[in-house]
């Protein structure tokens, strides 16, 4: 009974200060605490103190490996002694934890297990919250999942303070409405860190993003959601199909942002240690710094002399016109300038090396491509659908695949090009190339 009493103390006196500093004094009004189950004293098995448990009863686990698939369809506190020695294992099946259950905090343990990571096909999520309105994850250890994390139609839930690592992907919001997803730290997951489908009203804040194929990817009409304050190595923010959300304050390193979509807020963020520009119905601007630039919708842009490095894609213009990319130094990017939907541009004396592509075109028209320096690309200049353009005097060598593949293409004048070892110099593919000269 004295170890029951201290550990009602400390867990309630550890939640106190935990939602008191994150969430105030006010959230605490609904909160009544009933009584306290410990694992394995009162029960061997976290899914049998469940199942006794009432309504804000505290399920206490003890250090220990615990190989099981929980459902949790009752409002209560699921609290470990220890976050990295209470271990719930879901034994590679679809699930370690499912949360059917509104206002469910679950706190210092570490839940592995759900799913396997090998595969194209599969499932498997370690924890599942599933309209579990109101739910509180603080704390944890999410490692080793196929999905860390998944909220399905949930809203009003905090994801906040855990490590979430090692999993085929991290956190994935469906559907889901005013969440709190902060301060946690997910790295070395397989794909992406955050993904968001069809949600909105969330906040992402203050995380710790690295080492992931994707850090932060939204898709597919997910609309006013706040990005603040994160620090995203690596994997870089993906915004696809998706309008109206706010993207503030991030730090961003190695990889910056893509976006498909216009009508976002993206404002003071740093890509590289450098400004990341991003302007949407823009006019008469010159920009001669940046970690990455994105124009969106604009006219009469003049980049000149950027040295841009590892941002993705380090120039794009999107449905941008009579704008102007000059003298720059364009290198270890997938992509050194990226011209989409867009016409009357010209580029102009810039050096591009060791990117995936050096200059990619799709849509553009009437442009022009004048003396720059593309070499050791693995593609130097690849046109898609792209007319009366001219591709002119430029140097393309040691590129490792084409120096130009010109794809359903045609009117482009391509004159007076320098072509040196690269594996293939020139195809063009359902195009036709008018005064073409190759040395």
């Amino acid at each position: 009974m004295m170890e029951k009493s201290f550990i009602l103390f400390m867990t309630t006196l550890l939640f106190l200060m935990n939602i008191v500093g994150i969430f105030g004094l006010h959230d605490l009004e609904e909160t009544k605490i009933n009584r306290i189950i410990i694992v394995p004293y009162d029960y061997q098995t976290i899914q049998e103190a469940i199942r006794s448990a009432s309504t804000n009863d505290i399920i206490y686990v003890k250090k220990g490996i615990y190989k099981e698939n929980i459902i949790i369809d009752k409002t209560l506190w699921l609290v470990g002694e220890d976050p990295e020695k209470v271990i719930i294992d879901g034994g590679g099946r679809d699930f370690t934890i499912i949360v059917k259950a509104e206002r469910v905090i679950i706190t210092r343990v570490t839940i592995t297990g759900g799913g396997l990571k090998e595969g194209l096909i599969g499932r498997g999520i370690g924890l599942e919250l599933h309209r579990a309105h109101g739910s509180r994850i603080m704390k944890n250890v999410i490692k080793e999942n196929r999905m860390g994390i998944y909220l399905h139609s949930t809203y009003n839930a905090v994801v906040a303070d855990n490590i979430i690592k090692d999993n085929r992907e991290g956190v994935y919001l469906y559907n889901s409405i005013n969440n709190h997803i902060l301060n946690n730290t997910i790295s070395d997951n397989e794909y992406f860190a955050i993904q968001l489908f069809l949600s909105t009203l969330n906040n992402l804040m203050n995380n710790t993003i690295s080492r992931n194929s994707i850090g932060i990817y939204f898709y597919r009409h997910s609309t006013e959601n706040m990005v603040k304050h994160n620090k995203v190595k690596d994997g870089g923010i993906f915004i696809i199909d998706s309008i109206n959300n706010k993207f503030l304050d991030n730090i961003l390193e190695n990889r910056g942002l893509y976006i498909t979509e216009s009508s976002n807020k993206i404002e003071n963020n740093i890509l590289n240690g450098k400004p990341l520009i991003y302007l949407e119905e823009a006019s008469d601007r010159v920009i001669e710094d940046a970690g990455q630039v994105i124009l969106f919708k604009c006219s009469n842009i003049t980049l000149r002399n950027l040295r841009i490095e590892k941002a993705g894609i380090a120039v794009i213009l999107w449905n941008t016109n009579s704008s102007r990319i000059i003298n720059g130094t364009l290198s270890m990017n997938e992509v050194g300038i990226y011209l989409h939907i867009s016409s009357n541009n010209n580029v102009t004396g810039n050096i591009l090396s060791s990117n995936i592509i050096g200059i990619r075109t799709y849509m553009l028209e009437n442009s022009i491509i004048y003396g720059n320096k593309i070499i050791g690309n693995r593609y130097g200049i690849v046109l898609e659908e792209s007319y009366d353009n001219q591709v002119i005097r430029n140097m393309l060598a040691y590129n490792m695949n084409y120096g130009m593949l010109i794809l359903h293409s045609s009117r482009n004048s391509i004159n007076s090009n320098e072509f040196y070892n690269n594996s293939f110099n020139i195809f063009a593919y359902n195009s036709t190339i008018e005064d073409n000269t190759k040395q």
